[in-house]
C-alpha cells in the first residue's frame, strides 16, 4: 500500500517552478484514476465521460475549504496509527510555542515544527517512535506526525493522499504523496506538512480514500495559471 501510493503517473506537459500557479486543468484518463478523483471544494469536476475526467484544481487558500456535517470528534481520537498518548510524542509536543496562538497561527506553528523535525529519507512504514527517534521519514511519516501533533493539542485532523506535481524535474510526473486536512472553523482544510503549506500548491490531487489508479492511467495537462 505504501509502495503504491508512492507511484507515479507521466503528465504530457511541463509545470513551471518558478511562477506561482493558481489553477491547473487536468485530463485523468483511466476508469481507475478517474473514479477515483474527489470532489471538494479545491478540485471541481468540469466534464466527464467513461474512463475520463476533466477536472480543475485550485491552490488552497481560507476561502475553500470543504464544510461537512458529520461528526469530527473521531479525529480527535487516539489510535495505534496516530498514537498521542505515546510518551515520546509527548516530549516533542511544542507546547510552549503553541501557548496563545489562535488554532490557525498553531496549525502552522505545527506545520513548520513538523517540517523541520523530519528529515525527507523514503521510509517504509515507520512507527511514531521510530519517526521520533531516527527523525527521517517520506510523506507518509510528515503527515503522520503532524496528525498526531493535532490531535494531541485539541485539533481534529486526519492524514489524506493522492498525487502532486514533481516541480524541477527533467520528466513531468505526478508522484503518490501523503497530506492532511485539519479542522478549521467548521470546515476541512487541507495542509501539507512535508511541503510546510498551510495553502496547498494547486497541484495537489487528492483523491479518495482507496486512492487507486493503473500504470496504464495517464494524465494531460490542458492548461494553467
Amino acid at each position: 500500500n505504501h509502495l503504491g501510493m508512492l507511484g507515479e503517473l507521466s503528465v504530457d506537459s511541463t509545470l513551471p517552478d518558478d511562477v506561482e500557479i493558481t489553477e491547473i486543468y487536468l485530463e485523468l484518463i483511466g476508469f481507475e484514476l478517474s473514479g477515483s478523483f474527489l470532489e471538494n471544494s479545491r478540485q471541481e469536476l468540469i466534464e466527464e465521460k467513461d474512463g475520463w475526467k476533466l477536472i480543475k484544481l485550485m491552490k488552497g487558500s481560507e476561502d475553500n475549504a470543504s464544510p461537512s456535517r458529520a461528526s469530527v470528534s473521531k479525529y480527535l481520537e487516539n489510535s495505534s496509527r496516530f498514537n498521542w498518548q505515546n510518551d515520546q510524542v509527548n516530549s516533542i509536543n511544542p507546547s510552549v510555542g503553541l501557548s496563545g496562538l489562535s488554532v490557525v497561527d498553531k496549525v502552522k506553528y505545527l506545520l513548520d515544527f513538523t517540517n523541520s523535525f523530519i528529515e525527507y529519507q523514503f521510509t517504509l512504514d515507520a512507527s511514531l517512535t521510530e519517526i521520533i527517534e531516527n527523525k527521517k521519514g517520506d510523506c507518509t511519516e510528515y503527515a503522520q506526525l503532524f496528525v498526531t501533533l493535532a490531535r494531541l493539542n485539541g485539533i481534529p485532523a486526519r492524514e489524506v493522499s493522492g498525487l502532486v506535481y514533481g516541480y524541477g524535474e527533467e520528466d513531468s510526473k505526478f508522484y503518490g504523496h501523503a497530506w492532511a486536512e485539519v479542522w478549521l472553523e467548521g470546515q476541512w482544510k487541507e495542509v501539507d506538512p512535508g511541503w510546510n503549506e498551510f495553502n496547498v500548491d494547486a497541484s495537489h490531487l487528492q483523491l479518495s480514500g482507496a486512492g487507486f489508479y493503473s500504470y496504464d492511467d495517464k494524465i494531460k495537462l490542458q492548461t494553467f495559471k
